[in-house]
């Protein structure tokens, strides 16, 4: 996983529309067999045109700038709009930040960039939902960056963003249904970076440590629903960024594990007929 800025380019904006494809009629009189076509045109349905993905960046002395939404996004006038009013909102924050660092320094401090940068991409697309995960770079002075993850929910047939928790009837329990597993396979990770097992290192720092212990599924953790399959997700993956399950140096851990059959009765009705094992 990167854990240095992105660079951006020269302030950039792409975006596509979709034009529309309609047949034109003529208005001067014509024969029968010329109107036919007309006709036909008018009842062809319209060839969907692709969107195209988006890419805000900027890069001064002051600030490396870059945002990208995916073309699945884009596609979507409502989520488009929001993502790029957030891009420019965190923009905007970054340079606020940097103003006042400026003001803080001395005038013969050496300067550099500081950094914000968001990649969205698709995690699933199905009939009921999209969802993008993100990984980004933030750098605002000090030692280092920050890597940052994101996940949107968005209910396609609704059109607007729903909270993770929107999704189940109850999230603790749940999450729960895939703890241990997800617990297991983290240790496995943290023992192969390590080159020791965790079990090892509990006897001697003691299960509270942070870098040792399971942590809990709280906000600092990235649940994803992903690889779809029929129409349907097909597992649920967990990003665990630094400090959470390790030091800085091990960088993040992705937890990949399959839907068990034991959280799907805590999944809202509403959004059951996207969850393996049910219905829709």
């Amino acid at each position: 996983m990167r854990f240095y800025p992105i660079l951006a380019v020269a302030l950039a904006v792409t975006a596509c529309s979709p034009s529309p494809d309609a047949g034109i009629a003529s208005n001067s009189a014509s024969t029968a067999n010329a109107a036919a076509p007309v006709a036909a045109n008018r009842s062809a349905p319209a060839v969907p045109v692709k969107a195209q993905p988006i890419r805000l960046s900027q890069k001064t002395d002051a600030l490396e700038f870059d945002y990208r939404i995916p073309a699945a996004a884009a596609a979507i006038p409502d989520l488009a709009n929001m993502l790029r009013d957030r891009a420019e909102k965190g923009k905007a924050s970054i340079l606020k930040e940097r103003a006042d660092y400026d003001k803080d320094m001395p005038a013969d401090a050496p300067r550099y960039p500081f950094s914000f940068s968001t990649d969205w991409s698709v995690a699933a697309d199905l009939p009921q939902l999209l969802v993008l995960e993100s990984e980004g770079y933030q750098f605002t002075g000090g030692a280092h960056g920050m890597p940052i993850y994101q996940t949107l929910y968005w209910d396609k047939v609704q059109n607007h963003e729903i909270p993770l928790d929107a999704l189940f009837t109850h999230r603790a329990k749940a999450l729960a249904t895939v703890h241990p597993a997800f617990c297991a396979q983290l240790d496995r990770q943290r023992a192969k970076k390590r080159n020791v097992a965790v079990a090892d290192l509990k006897k001697d720092a003691g299960p509270v440590d942070d870098f040792t212990a399971c942590p809990a599924f709280g906000d600092g953790i990235e649940v994803v629903f992903t690889h779809p399959v029929g129409g349907k997700f097909g597992r649920i993956d967990f990003i665990v960024p630094p400090y959470v399950a390790g030091p800085y140096a091990e960088g993040d851990y992705r937890v990949e594990l399959p839907i068990p059959k034991a959280m799907i009765p805590y999944i809202a009705k509403r959004y059951r007929p996207s969850f393996p094992g049910t219905g829709g």
